[in-house]
């Protein structure tokens, strides 16, 4: 299969993107209109949508589109007006997409088919390219604390959760539990957390690449990902957790809620309830090493179904068998 890509280049300044995005719309339109291909994909239907929409009125396509969270979902950071405008483009791209791809199940059955009325045969879930299995995997001579040891992995920001994963560490300090933390992520609240280092058992750092990122998912007994947003479409952050045997606890909200299982491989919990993550943390440090071992492996059995490499095979084999459909 030969693929040509047309990507937009990112930028910083407010008028250059703009340029940018004038010039990535030009050069698709125009690729798509003037150059033989038996199908398009489109990648972020909101932002690159448009000029392959436009193409298809005067050439006919093959269009796969892949949503993701923000595409067809309204984030607190976004106008209301702004999102008028992406959700105006998101569904005439879905209404004349042959195929949908969707991050998740959720995504799938309370998005996209009631929200934008797709058919269900038109929507195919595949989890966001996965995870990789060489990166993110369980090492067993991995340096483990003395401590029972909690994490937090994404952006700092209160929608995902950033704030009541510091006040869960409080209420266990305040119960006299005893802990070890990692932060790792950067973003508006980093002042808050980096208040926390001082009286905390906290260990900040802003960013790292995925094989340290791997080590201190390692580290860990429990991964806590409270998130609140309704566009957290899959939540990778948790597969990876899992993959390293890492059980994960999560509010009941978007992705997370399609994979964990409660007390099967994690603990899923009101949103915003954080006297119930406090408990949730601390009956799992009380339970038995068999039980916690049970969960662990349910953790790793879980992540095995977001391969990449397996997930990477099942898109080609996707797009192919929708190709020889249409011929």
């Amino acid at each position: 299969m030969d693929v040509e890509v047309i990507s937009l280049i990112p930028c910083r300044s407010k008028w250059m993107k703009l340029v940018r995005y004038f010039q990535f719309y030009f050069i698709a339109y125009f690729s798509v209109l003037f150059k033989k291909s038996d199908l398009v994909y489109i990648h972020y239907v909101s932002h690159s949508g448009f000029p392959v929409i436009l193409a298809s009125y005067f050439k006919t396509l093959n269009i796969i589109s892949h949503v993701h969270g923000s595409d067809v979902l309204k984030e607190n950071s976004v106008s209301n007006n702004k999102f008028w405008l992406k959700r105006l483009v998101a569904n005439w791209v879905l209404s004349r997409s042959d195929l949908v791809v969707s991050p998740s199940n959720y995504y799938k059955y309370d998005i996209l088919v009631p929200m934008y009325s797709l058919p269900v045969n038109k929507v195919y879930v595949s989890p966001s390219g996965g995870v990789d299995l060489s990166k993110f995997s369980q090492v067993k001579k991995a340096h483990k604390e003395k401590v029972f040891t909690l994490g937090f992995i994404g952006r700092l920001t209160e929608d995902k959760g950033t704030r009541d994963f510091l006040l869960l560490l409080q209420q266990l300090k305040d119960k006299d539990v005893k802990y070890k933390a990692y932060i790792v992520g950067d973003g508006p609240l980093r002042d808050e957390v980096e208040s926390f280092i001082k009286n905390f058992n906290l260990e900040y750092t802003p960013k790292l690449p995925q094989d340290e990122l791997a080590k201190v998912y390692n580290k860990l007994d429990l991964f806590i990902f409270p998130t609140k947003r309704k566009t957290e479409s899959l939540g990778l952050v948790g597969i990876e957790a899992m993959a390293c045997g890492v059980p994960v606890i999560a509010y009941r909200v978007g992705g997370p809620k399609s994979y964990i299982e409660q007390g099967k491989n994690g603990f899923i919990i009101s949103e915003g309830d954080v006297s119930a993550l406090t408990e949730s943390v601390m009956n799992y440090k009380k339970l038995q090493e068999d039980k916690k071992l049970m969960i662990k492996l349910n953790a790793l059995k879980t992540a095995k179904k977001y391969c990449s490499t397996t997930i990477g095979k099942d898109l080609y084999s996707l797009f192919n068998n929708h190709l020889n459909k249409k011929v």
